[in-house]
């Protein structure tokens, strides 16, 4: 009976250290997800900067434009720093899980049981974590392509408007060149 409470006492912990590497593993993947969402931050408030800068577009649309970047910009900060607050649980809980592993192999069944219990409970978390990470990211990505085909529009729009002035410039001076032949066919030049 020694000699499977024993067994079974190994495939414990050699759960609970898997289920531990698995944490470490997704913890390491959340400070990648912030790294990208800071690069994205960054990203985002230089296209802001370049958009302030896109002077074709009217004066209304353009503060439309912007404001809508900066609660967009607004919004990935706040997303940020929630992320940073769930990194730093993360990493406590990664401190606590190195001690009981550094501690002495005394636990019982039932602590043992409980250990596992408590890391699944961590996973789950962490799994439930990226989930919303990623839908964050599908929401952004949604609206980043929104505001790119509102742009392409301004200019579409931009370039018509370029075009159409362009042409009532020429048709405006071919009328004055019509009109100057036509008042000197009927008054030509007195000869001296």
């Amino acid at each position: 009976k020694e000699k499977e409470e024993g067994k079974e006492t190994q495939k414990l912990s050699q759960r609970a250290v898997r289920v531990a590497s698995e944490f470490f593993l997704q913890n390491r993947e959340l400070r990648e997800e912030i790294i990208q969402l800071r690069q994205e931050v960054q990203e985002l408030q230089e296209e802001v900067q370049v958009r302030e800068d896109f002077s074709i577009i009217k004066s209304s649309q353009e503060s439309q434009v912007r404001q809508e970047l900066q609660q967009q910009v607004q919004q990935l900060q706040q997303q940020l720093s929630s992320l940073q607050k769930q990194l730093q649980e993360a990493s406590s809980r990664d401190e606590l899980v190195e001690q009981q592993q550094a501690s002495p192999p005394s636990l019982s069944s039932s602590e043992q049981y409980q250990l596992v219990a408590e890391n699944e409970i961590m996973l789950n978390d962490i799994q439930e974590r990226d989930d919303f990470i990623q839908q964050l990211k599908n929401e952004r990505v949604n609206e980043h392509l929104a505001f790119r085909r509102q742009i392409l529009a301004l200019k579409e729009d931009c370039n018509r408007l370029r075009r159409e002035r362009n042409a009532a410039h020429h048709r405006a001076e071919e009328m004055i060149v019509l009109l100057r032949n036509r008042n000197n066919s009927h008054n030509p030049p007195s000869s001296v």
